[in-house]
């Protein structure tokens, strides 16, 4: 879906509390008529003339330009408003499941959940296969929002930093230079930060030719640009000049803010603030140089003549279909190609975990990233051997389209909607959905923000971001998700819902006129157990959930274009910052599912 760059800092500018030093706002968004008012504090001010939406994009706006204390509280207040709209409704905290073959060695995954295969071989073989999840919906790095696509990129791109394994047997990667020597960092009197990176010498694609700054700079323009209107553009909005880049829709605007000296080999980038995280965002798929004389279509990446990159790796063959793979041998000319171990890795496409799992009992696959919910308590007894457990810096969560007509007959108003979702996320037990359908440690959440995420405050304490979450910032977050507290939660999301006028038989226990709700999810065992769950949770109270699956690819785009009135999703961290779970809300984002202030 393209959608119009809209300014997260507009609604600051209309009430007057943003700074002139600030990048230049774009004219305010005008609101829904129906958007219910949210009560935000902005420097110090409390608004009481801004829609939840305005609200929400103003609050983000400050996180840019505050730091510590301070802006940990905007982003506790950003949570706040997501949560009071019931559009996000938590489910549990992520971990990682995926089985590994036990000589299978070299093998390591980035803090987001990136697999990386570069360094791997299978005893003294170097050719191996491997399945990290099903057809790409794209594979350019501007475009794609989703892991499994960012694995394949992160095979074939490198940006300014990478994600390396620190040594041998270490599994857990670490930040390190990629493509930059090194840089300089200094602090302007304006409280802008310039960082001056310095590439290394000689650096080249894998066809051969010439990377320069200016790649990185004229990439970084195409990304953030509203011509591209990237899900992952507003990830440049710490970049000065951003807003003037995000608002040309007709041509790529560049950064102003990044400064390329190809003859220096220098790459010099002027942020807004001193952003804690920038060098994890240089390593982000969205930060890669690509080719751009390469790019012609959507379509440019799907034959290897045109997808050249300047990672560890080259494609050599790629059917992007169900069921189809990604072949890939090493890049000749990667700065870096005498670590690169792999001489040929086949990444099979497929979302079937039953046929992953069948493959790698069989020995044929020698990794896999997902496997059959009914069959994970069995795999427990080969945990650390081939099967494996481990954390995550995400959440899986249920959305609601906040544009959806299907209550509207009931319903008139944003405040009541956001009362209704809450009481359908009241409804259900996350206790038995992590027991009987996960089974692989992940414990209820109550916040959108993922467990592991910190924060520092202006002392330099850092501190879980669960640990003061919630309206309280007392820890305990935006609703009870104890097995004692059940019975309660069903009880208030009744007297919610009955409130709201629906007619509830007392005599069955169910409502008769709750008009029956779309459930969207895509194919997979474990997505469709849950959904299964839910479908049987809310018909207990006369509540029908109608069920609809789709494949990965035309899954991401139905949420995407807003087709959906409940639809299954998940977010894992792009960094270790709260901002990568709440950037994404504001009302010009692209990853925007819920629809948010559209």
């Amino acid at each position: 879906m393209k959608v119009k760059r809209l300014s997260q800092v507009a609604a600051l500018a209309a009430v007057g509390v943003i700074a002139a030093a600030c990048t230049p706002a774009l004219p305010s968004r005008t609101p829904h008529k129906d958007e219910a008012i949210y009560t935000a504090k902005i420097d110090g001010v409390t608004q009481t003339n801004l829609t939840w939406a305005q609200s929400y994009d103003a609050v983000i706006a400050k996180t840019k330009v505050t730091s510590g204390s301070e802006r940990n509280e905007y982003l506790h207040q950003a949570e706040d408003i997501l949560m009071s709209t019931g559009a996000i409704t938590p489910i549990y905290y992520y971990t990682d499941i995926y089985m590994k073959a036990t000589d299978l060695d070299g093998f390591y995954s980035s803090p987001l959940g990136y697999k990386f295969f570069q360094r791997a071989k299978v005893g003294a073989s170097t050719e191996f296969t491997v399945s990290v999840g099903p057809k790409a919906d794209t594979l350019d790095p501007a475009l794609n929002s989703a892991v499994d696509g960012a694995v394949v990129i992160s095979h074939v791109y490198e940006g300014l930093y990478r994600w390396q394994q620190p040594e041998e047997g270490i599994i857990a990667a670490q930040l390190e230079p990629g493509q930059a020597a090194g840089f300089e960092k200094t602090v302007l009197a304006n409280g802008h930060v310039k960082y001056l990176f310095t590439l290394k010498e000689d650096l080249k694609y894998s066809d051969g030719s010439a990377l320069k700054a200016s790649d990185f700079a004229n990439s970084w323009a195409r990304a953030a640009s509203g011509a591209l209107a990237a899900d992952y553009g507003y990830m440049f909005d710490v970049i000065v000049g951003y807003e003037e880049t995000a608002a040309g829709e007709d041509e790529v605007v560049p950064l102003s803010g990044v400064v390329a000296n190809d003859a220096a080999g220098t790459l010099e980038v002027e942020l807004i603030s001193d952003v804690p995280y920038f060098l994890e965002l240089t390593a982000f798929p969205t930060y890669a140089p690509v080719k751009l004389d390469l790019i012609e279509g959507d379509d440019w990446w799907t034959t290897p003549a045109n997808y050249i990159g300047n990672g560890p790796m080259k494609v050599t063959a790629m059917d992007n279909t169900d069921a189809g793979q990604i072949v890939f041998e090493p890049n000749a000319n990667y700065w870096d190609a005498e670590n690169v171990v792999a001489t040929k890795i086949t990444f099979k496409l497929t979302d079937d975990d039953a046929n992953q799992l069948a493959n790698f009992e069989s020995g044929a696959w020698k990794f896999i990233d997902s496997v059959p919910n009914d069959a994970i308590e069995s795999l427990k007894a080969r945990e650390g051997v081939d099967f494996f457990i481990s954390g995550q810096l995400g959440t899986y969560y249920l959305v609601f389209n906040v544009n959806d007509k299907t209550l509207n007959r009931f319903i008139d108003n944003e405040a009541d909607l956001a009362k209704f979702r809450k009481a359908l996320g009241l409804l259900i037990d996350r206790n038995y959905i992590v027991e009987e359908i996960g089974q692989a440690g992940q414990e209820p959440a109550n916040t959108f923000v993922g467990k592991g995420i910190m924060e520092t405050d202006d002392d330099g304490n850092i501190t879980e971001w669960t640990e003061k979450s919630g309206p309280n910032r007392d820890g305990k977050g935006y609703f009870k998700v104890g097995k004692e507290d059940y019975e309660a939660n069903v009880a208030e999301a009744l007297a919610a819902i009955k409130a709201l006028g629906f007619k509830f038989d007392e005599a069955k226990g169910k409502f008769t006129n709750v008009p029956a709700i779309k459930y969207l999810y895509n194919t997979s065992s474990g997505h469709k157990a849950i959904a299964e769950y839910l479908q049987g949770a809310f018909a207990a109270y006369g509540i029908t959930l109608r069920l609809e699956s789709q494949e990965w690819a035309t899954f991401l785009n139905t949420r995407k274009d807003g087709n959906y009135s409940i639809a299954r999703n998940g977010w894992l961290a792009d960094y270790n910052d709260a901002c990568s779970f709440l950037d994404m809300w504001t009302s010009g984002s692209g990853n925007n599912d819920a629809q948010l202030g559209k």
